[in-house]
């Protein structure tokens, strides 16, 4: 997509705010008459934002961690919600992304890229596999864990790395890292040799929130 036509993360953010602002705050996460109406148990998710993050509690976080966080995560985190309403139990608050990371080196670059992929898939996932037949406890660095969209994936944003900024998925029962992340059982418009954003991740899951809300009376 020529550069003239791709939408400006501004654009892009007042978009999912928008969109943010659609999905009722007054209905409890667990409110049996709102799944009821979704016919869908498994989208079920907090319903509100935490509060955002000023920008010194950002800067502070960067330089505890000597990086920069990606800028459409930041914009995100300073300008919607410090995590909350998001993929499966919820986007986590970035104090605990920390925690249920890997490694608190978020500075030492990521150790794979979709460029691995890409160049041989069956050998990147043959040794992924392995690793996980290994029952490989490593500390993987540069990536922040940002939710768990199911029972056995977990969502991850490179920090640091070749995909920075991009969302790379991790499934224990699958085959270790995967170079992508559904957002949801619904979410069809991932592919593993196309990585999104956070922005475009975060968006496809709100869009799938809504037309399921929609679909099920409760739009």
């Amino acid at each position: 997509m020529p550069d003239e036509l791709v939408p400006s993360p501004r654009l892009v953010l007042a978009r999912i705010q928008a969109k943010v602002a659609r999905i009722p705050v007054e209905a409890a996460p667990h409110d049996p008459a709102m799944l009821r109406r979704l016919g869908k148990p498994h989208i079920e998710s907090p319903l509100q934002l935490n509060p955002a993050l000023t920008e010194a509690e950002l800067l502070a976080f960067e330089a505890e961690y000597r990086v920069t966080l990606p800028d459409e995560y930041r914009l995100f985190l300073r300008e919607v919600g410090d995590g909350g309403l998001g993929p499966g139990e919820g986007l986590f608050r970035l104090a605990d992304a920390v925690d249920r990371s890997p490694s608190l080196d978020l500075g030492t670059p990521f150790p794979f890229s979709v460029r691995q992929y890409r160049e041989d898939p069956d050998r990147f996932y043959d040794e992924r596999s392995a690793e996980l037949d290994q029952e490989s406890d490593q500390a993987w660095p540069g990536v922040l864990c940002l939710a768990e969209p199911d029972g056995y994936n977990w969502a991850y944003l490179v920090i640091t790395g070749e995909d920075r900024g991009m969302v790379w998925g991790y499934g224990p029962h699958n085959c270790g890292w995967t170079p992508a992340c559904p957002s949801s059982d619904l979410d069809n418009k991932w592919a593993h040799d196309e990585l999104r954003g956070f922005f475009r991740w975060y968006e496809d899951w709100l869009d799938d929130w809504l037309q399921q809300s929609a679909v099920g009376g409760g739009g």
